[in-house]
């Protein structure tokens, strides 16, 4: 019976110092659970401020974006209304060409004509004076 005693007694000791051992894991895990809560709470607050500042990154490169935009938007407009003017000028510059080409073309046309009345009247009129000069 004393055996049985001793093994009694030992087992106890095993016991407690394992409830020991146990008590001293559960507070060490509070210990670090509590600072783990503050590490996460840190982290938390770092990830709040970084996104707020990613937030505002992107809102000042989206401002950014949109004035580049306008900025290009107004140039291209430029460049139309710049090409127009100019494509209406040149409209107006080959309306003036064709006009002058057709001034020049009824010009020699009528040169032309005329030049070939003037030929028709000196064949005319030399046929005239060889047919007079034949007949006298």
């Amino acid at each position: 019976m004393a055996g049985l005693e001793c093994g009694l007694v030992w087992v106890e000791g095993m016991v407690r110092m394992m409830v020991l051992v146990v008590i001293k894991l559960v507070k060490s895990d509070e210990m670090k659970s509590d600072e783990e809560i503050k590490a996460d709470e840190e982290m938390k607050a770092d990830e709040e401020m970084k996104a707020d500042e990613d937030m505002k990154a992107d809102e000042d490169m989206k401002a950014d974006e949109e004035m580049k935009a306008d900025e290009e938007m107004k140039a291209d407009e430029e460049m139309k209304a710049d090409e127009d003017e100019m494509k209406s000028d040149e409209d107006m510059k080959s309306d003036e060409e064709m006009k002058a080409d057709e001034e020049m073309k009824a010009d020699e046309e009528m040169k032309a004509d005329e030049e070939m009345k003037a030929d028709e009247e000196m064949k005319a009129d030399e046929e005239m004076k060889s047919d007079e000069e034949d007949e006298g």
